[in-house]
């Protein structure tokens, strides 16, 4: 994905949307003061679309573990850490004064991520988790960008490490739901689903996406 990153007053940002969305409906609480405070009710938009009890966690700047990451969490411990650049910017997000679309899709990812990563006992479990939380990510930034900013944009191609999970995601989607599309309402159903199923679920899930992928084959 080739970053979007647009900085703005916010009183430009109010009128640019106004023109080019007209009769789109922006977002109509205050804004959010702070880095933290978009985490914070960025968790709470995303329990209320998902219907899933919200857990808001520390954001936390952290410039030296976990490299390559911009952000992570750790098993059994409610905490965002990210980057600095990524706290800044959500920072300068939240006050209106720039919009990027990297950072958005990180605290999406990071809100997403289930703590209880222990219950994730296999490499590709945990494979899985990132693509999944990074695929549904993606499905709920043009949602997450019209609550927060009044810009609705697009879905990006997905891009950076986990591109290729996402990609497979996707197609699974479209084969366990027989969509002509993963944009399909039920495929972005079905992905909502992966993202909330324990373990066990999951795999049948994914299973019955791979038979019907080679019974479509034959």
């Amino acid at each position: 994905m080739v970053q979007q990153k647009v900085r703005r007053s916010a009183a430009v940002l109010a009128a640019l949307a106004a023109v080019v969305a007209p009769g789109a409906v922006a977002a109509t609480a205050a804004p959010p003061a702070s880095a933290q405070g978009l985490a914070d009710d960025t968790a709470a938009w995303v329990g209320s679309v998902l219907r899933v009890p919200a857990e808001a966690r520390p954001l936390v700047a952290n410039a030296h573990d976990a490299p390559g990451a911009a952000a992570w969490v750790r098993c059994g411990e409610p905490v965002v850490y990210a980057r600095p650049w990524v706290v800044r910017e959500l920072g300068e997000m939240a006050r209106g004064d720039l919009y990027s679309s990297e950072a958005a899709r990180i605290l999406l990812h990071e809100t997403l991520h289930r703590t209880d990563c222990h219950r994730l006992p296999t490499e590709h479990d945990r494979d899985v988790e990132e693509w999944a939380v990074d695929a549904l990510a993606y499905d709920l930034l043009p949602a997450w960008s019209a609550r927060f900013t009044g810009w609705r944009i697009r879905v990006y191609p997905p891009s950076g490490g986990y591109a290729e999970g996402v990609r497979a995601i996707r197609a699974a989607s479209r084969f366990a739901t027989g969509s002509l599309s993963w944009r399909g309402r039920r495929a972005r159903l079905w992905r909502r689903q992966l993202v909330l199923a324990d373990v066990a679920t999951r795999r049948a899930m994914l299973a019955d996406a791979n038979r019907r992928r080679e019974w479509s084959r034959r």
